[in-house]
């Protein structure tokens, strides 16, 4: 492996220089750009890995610094299994912040399904789970990421090496069912780090008292009496938190009485909403937050709704689109929350570029139940292998996609998971129907990503579903723990520096 090739990078702190040794560039943004790098000096703790990603945060203006020591600020105070590790920050050296993070090598979710479609069944369970876990976490410290997508979730291989070459194009198990793929989440093959938490909020407690009415019991307290905890319902029951959409297919239909008839009209209702949903934006200022207006454009050999690129002759970008692209990733483009793309649909450019109107105008007030939301979608990106903004069928027509039964999937695999399209040898892009989902994992993402927030499932109920807990007959799931525990019902834990940020936030009239 080259040391050392183009671009050539911009220069480090002289401290940075003399402890770290650059090998490869792993990614390149408007940020600046990411590095894999190895220790040269001996560990200063056991957190000190060997093999590192850092990354260069540039600092164009007062606001842009702002989030940087945000984003440092709150990694400095998390501890969790599948939340990536900030091990150490340095300060602004000639327009930019270095930071040395925790080295994850593989693909993210969105890598994943675009190559080859609709993840396995049984990595797709172990990444609704580490992933449930991971935004409980982030809950139970009053961090609200508000950018979970699935290009922000990382699957790292355990079993490789920081230097060893991984071409998980050909790691069949990633997108099969069968009993490989199986064994291969039950040796842990893999494991899934949330990152980029550039856009991460850390509330302090009189934030999230105003939001307490979505979050049900799912946020307590240090101070406050100790609750009963719920246990997770069996497979067989009806959960907890589907009884009010229960209560409501009864309501609708006499027929539907007993339990097993509201279930079953439930999962026929959630079948139906997942097969025939895409998102849809609502106005020319939404396509541009969101970033789905304009056309479709073929990126990495898929086609994706892209932001219209403004025309070179127009020189002229207003004062209220460029705050709006400076922003679109929180809560980026179709993964962002119903309530959140509202406010914008009665906001005019006059109206977002006022001297004095804060970002916070023109989006909803950012609690934790819109991680909730982007967690929904984000999981049925990776499990139907279908884009938010298409259809099931749209989708297939545009990328030629097959839906496949367990037993075709399995035989594809078995050769190498290719077909044929006008005569060349192509991955083969696999989506799955509704149908073919596991009814658990179903009603799970169709209750994590309803439009009202009172009637969606928070990140920490979903922590009690049979598809992330275990349900009748299946053994019980424990999820990774971070420092503090994150269960639904747990105490929550304001970050140290929530108070110092929200300051920041207020001063720099920031979202």
């Amino acid at each position: 492996m080259a040391e050392l090739f183009e671009p050539q990078p911009k220069e480090w702190p002289g401290e940075v220089e003399k402890k770290y040794q650059r090998f490869e560039v792993l990614g390149k943004g408007s940020f600046g750009m990411v590095w894999m790098s190895r220790r040269t000096e001996i560990p200063e703790d056991e957190n000190d890995d060997e093999f590192v990603a850092i990354k260069e945060i540039k600092i164009k203006d007062e606001k842009s610094e702002v989030y940087a020591e945000r984003e440092i600020s709150i990694l400095s105070e998390i501890k969790h299994p599948n939340i990536i590790r900030m091990i150490r920050a340095y300060p602004v050296y000639k327009g930019s912040r270095v930071v040395v993070m925790q080295l994850a090598r593989g693909p993210n979710l969105h890598q994943l399904v675009v190559k080859r479609g609709a993840l396995g069944l049984p990595l797709a369970r172990l990444v609704s789970r580490e992933l449930i876990s991971a935004v409980s976490y982030l809950h139970g410290r009053a961090v609200i990421h508000r950018d979970i997508k699935p290009s922000n979730c990382i699957l790292a291989c355990n079993a490789l090496k920081p230097t060893e070459n991984y071409d998980w194009t050909r790691d069949n198990a990633i997108w099969s069912s069968n009993e490989d793929a199986e064994r291969a989440v039950r040796e842990k093959r893999w494991k899934l780090y949330l990152v980029d938490f550039g856009f991460a909020r850390a509330l302090e407690k009189e934030e999230i008292d105003a939001q307490t009415r979505h979050l049900r019991n799912s946020i307590l307290f240090e101070n406050a009496p100790p609750a009963e905890k719920p246990q997770p319902p069996q497979s067989t029951e009806i959960p907890t938190t589907f009884r009010n959409i229960r209560d409501k297919v009864i309501a609708e239909d006499d027929s539907a009485a007993s339990d097993d008839e509201a279930l079953a009209q439930m999962v026929e209702n959630a079948a139906s909403k997942m097969r025939n949903t895409s998102f849809t934006p609502t106005n020319n200022i939404e396509d541009e937050i969101m970033g789905t207006g304009g056309r479709r454009q073929r990126l990495s050999g898929i086609s994706m709704q892209i932001p219209e690129s403004m025309p070179k002759s127009n020189k002229r970008v207003s004062h209220a689109r460029q705050n709006i692209r400076s922003m679109s990733a929180l809560g980026t483009k179709a993964y962002a929350a119903p309530e959140i793309r509202k406010k914008l649909r009665h906001k005019t450019e006059e109206d977002l570029g006022k001297e004095n109107a804060a970002l916070t105008e023109c989006v909803a007030d950012y609690g934790m139940i819109v991680d909730a939301y982007s967690v929904g979608w984000t999981l049925r990106v990776a499990i139907t292998g279908v884009p938010p903004n298409f259809t099931l069928s749209e989708y297939m027509k545009e990328r030629e996609s097959v839906v496949l039964d367990s037993q075709e999937e399995e035989e594809i695999a078995s050769l190498g998971c290719c077909c044929f399209f006008s005569g060349a040898a192509q991955p083969l892009v696999k989506v799955r129907d509704p149908s073919q989902i596991p009814r658990e994992a179903m009603l799970l993402i169709t209750s994590m990503t309803e439009k009202k927030p009172e009637d969606r499932m928070t990140v920490r109920e979903a922590q009690l579903h049979p598809y992330i807990a275990g349900g009748s007959g299946e053994e019980s799931y424990s999820p990774p723990q971070g420092d503090i525990p994150s269960s639904h019902g747990d105490p929550v834990v304001p970050l140290v520096c929530a108070s110092a940020l929200s300051k920041l936030t207020i001063k720099y009239h920031m979202t």
